[in-house]
């Protein structure tokens, strides 16, 4: 007997647990919809800005992050953990 009500408890946890994992499912979904909208309100990539920034300044600004990232290595992988996926 005490086996059997071993094996409920434990089917009965495996069901909260999908349960849980249900609901989290359906709330990312719901939240994907609810962002998508503002998503394509959003303004196109800027590739005309991108022409306009001056000679140089794309090796500038890989030198200032490399001067950032050898700061702040140290917690820079825990912060991308901590960015959105639009990031």
């Amino acid at each position: 007997m005490q086996q059997m009500a071993t094996t409920v408890t434990l089917l009965g946890a495996a069901s909260s647990e999908q349960k849980v994992y249900d609901v989290v499912v359906k709330q990312a979904a719901f939240l994907k919809r609810q962002l998508r909208p503002q998503q394509q309100q959003q303004a196109p990539p800027a590739v005309a800005r991108e022409l306009d920034a001056p000679r140089g300044g794309l090796g500038e600004a890989y030198a200032r992050c490399g001067e950032i990232c050898e700061e702040y290595a140290k917690t820079f992988y825990l912060g991308t953990l901590l960015m959105t996926e639009e990031r």
